[in-house]
């Protein structure tokens, strides 16, 4: 796969940041983790991996509500990065399956080796797109997701692997999600997806939906805060996320708003008044509220702004 082993180890790790984590799995494994990464190296196949995606893709292409669907396959650092990671934060619990993660076992517990976005326009849009999911890949029998397991691949069978995960930020209105076989998780860095894993062909497949609201925060946050810590502006960015997510998600919740009052007429203008039935009051006073909640935000932040050279001493 290009670089001799040696060559590719070494600089992978200092890009990556990864030689203190391998220092310490080292001192608690009796396998060094550069023998199961070698033999993950070797092993993986990555040919095989892009074929199986485009066969799904073709298959899920016109689901419905989708604005647009992106896909990859992971790549070696990508997945070397995590398996280190992974076994970093959990060598101390033996019953977390990524503390014992090995050459021979790593397709079958990471589950994002091939992942695939589904943008929506409009959050309203999840539920016709989830029934479609559910019946290309339907649940298995309810006793088979107990303890929140994962369901060990099938090459025979394809199928929701675990239960959705549904992953939100304070404040959300979840109501679209009740009565739904889904998991909820509040993220307090903001951010917003629903994630699937399937089993198609023989491999997990993770799925994630989320609004193009959404996708503009994620893409943001990713590429400036997640595991930037050591970037000097980290405090910052990440109070700029947090302003970013919240107008995101209120412009989100605007968007599906105009839709219903477009579909329902559920507010018309009267002498100059906007007249709104009760439940859309109720939606645009509760929206407007998280508006102003925003912009507090970024009162405070204007009240700790100041020019480089004019830092008070107090």
């Amino acid at each position: 796969m290009g670089l001799e082993w040696s060559d590719f180890w070494n600089s992978f790790l200092d890009n990556y940041k990864l030689n203190g984590k391998v220092r310490e799995i080292d001192s608690f494994s009796k396998s060094p983790i550069e023998d199961i990464c070698h033999k993950i190296y070797d092993d993986y196949d990555y040919d095989k991996l892009t074929i199986i995606r485009r066969e799904l893709i073709r298959e899920v292409e016109n689901f419905p509500g989708v604005h647009l669907n992106t896909s990859r396959v992971k790549g070696i650092e990508s997945l070397l990065e995590k398996v280190i990671t992974k076994k970093y934060k959990w060598m101390m619990n033996p019953d977390n399956r990524y503390s014992n993660i090995s050459s021979d076992n790593y397709d079958k517990i990471i589950t994002d080796l091939i992942g695939i976005r589904f943008i929506l326009s409009y959050s309203g849009d999840w539920k016709a797109l989830h029934d479609q999911i559910v019946r290309r890949f339907p649940y298995m029998n309810d006793e088979e997701y107990l303890d929140d397991r994962l369901i060990p691949l099938r090459k025979d069978k394809e199928f929701i692997a675990e239960i959705p995960m549904v992953y939100y930020a304070y404040g959300d209105d979840l109501s679209i999600f009740e009565g739904e076989k889904v998991k909820k998780s509040i993220k307090p860095s903001g951010y917003r997806s629903i994630h699937y894993v399937i089993c198609f062909k023989g491999v997990y497949v993770e799925i994630q939906v989320r609004t193009i609201y959404d996708e503009a925060w994620s893409d943001c946050n990713h590429n400036y805060v997640y595991k930037h810590e050591d970037n000097a502006s980290y405090s910052v960015l990440l109070e700029l996320s947090d302003i970013l997510s919240q107008y995101t998600n209120t412009c989100s919740e605007l968007g599906e708003l105009m839709r219903s009052i477009y579909n329902d007429n559920s507010i018309v203008e009267k002498d100059k008044k906007f007249i709104a039935t009760n439940d859309t009051f109720l939606r645009i006073s509760h929206l407007f509220d998280r508006y102003s909640k925003a912009q507090n935000l970024i009162t405070q932040f204007k009240e700790n702004l100041c020019v480089k050279g004019d830092e008070s001493d107090e």
